[in-house]
């Protein structure tokens, strides 16, 4: 990004051009101070066969954790089921939260929820994302075959194909909708 704006400051006095580059870094500097180490503060911890699910005390999280832990076996299973893989030999850090306000705050990430390898971070009652976002952390472990390129459009693609619905509508018909706008690669 910086480079993009470095190419096109004839267009912006220098002093224009300083201050949109130190806002950036500013702006960049103060997520990341912000973001909080979420071990720090989702502190408590339940286990299951495949998962490590960490929750804050004393929150509407930590209330659903006997649910979550129950419905994030099955999930897996039929993950694996859908990608067609057997067994899935990892476990997975799965952090719950209150809600979006509060994973944005602890992460200094702004997303509904995202994953990074064997690691998720969702809301405690979104199931679709943590379904959606489940899926993203096994399909990182399997081994890719083929010469086709992976990408975004892919692994959300793959994501919401295991999901099947987004919002309680057909994934198909989400597809179909913006292929008729033309905004599918």
């Amino acid at each position: 990004m910086v480079t993009s704006i470095a190419r096109n400051r004839g267009s912006l006095g220098g002093m224009a051009w300083r201050s949109l580059v130190h806002g950036i870094v500013f702006a960049v500097l103060v997520a990341t101070l912000a973001a909080q180490d979420a071990t720090k503060v989702l502190t408590g911890v339940e286990k299951t066969a495949h998962f490590e699910i960490r929750f804050r005390p004393e929150s509407r999280a930590e209330a659903s954790v006997d649910r979550v832990a129950a419905l994030v076996e099955d999930d897996l299973k039929l993950i694996l089921k859908e990608l067609g893989l057997e067994k899935f030999p990892h476990v997975i850090r799965l952090f719950l939260y209150d809600d979006v306000a509060e994973l944005q705050k602890i992460t200094g990430v702004g997303a509904a929820g995202y994953s990074i390898p064997l690691e998720s971070h969702v809301p405690h009652d979104n199931d679709q994302t943590r379904v959606h976002e489940l899926v993203h952390v096994v399909a990182e472990k399997f081994t890719e075959k083929g010469p086709e390129k992976r990408n975004l459009f892919c692994a959300e693609g793959l994501a919401n194909a295991v999901l099947r619905f987004v919002h309680g509508v057909p994934v198909d018909a989400v597809a179909a909708f913006y292929r008729g706008r033309g905004e599918l690669p």
